[in-house]
């Protein structure tokens, strides 16, 4: 619970702080956020490729570890 907590709040201060600064550099907001919807969209569509490797890799697992 302490590694979920630490992972999705306790990394928001750092998060906050790039953002921040990334649009204290360029000058406005609006660029910043359309760069981290455009970084979301490639993670996802990444994540979309890679996930039936995981998902086998994890079957694989579960099966040795679990037999039925």
């Amino acid at each position: 619970m302490a590694i979920y907590t630490m992972a999705f709040i306790g990394m928001l201060p750092v998060g906050s702080l790039v953002y921040g600064s990334l649009a204290h550099h360029i000058g406005s907001v609006k660029p910043v956020f359309i760069i981290a919807g455009v970084i979301s969209v490639a993670y996802g569509y990444m994540l979309m490729k890679v996930m039936p490797d995981l998902r086998r890799l994890t079957q694989q697992v579960l099966h040795k570890s679990n037999p039925t």
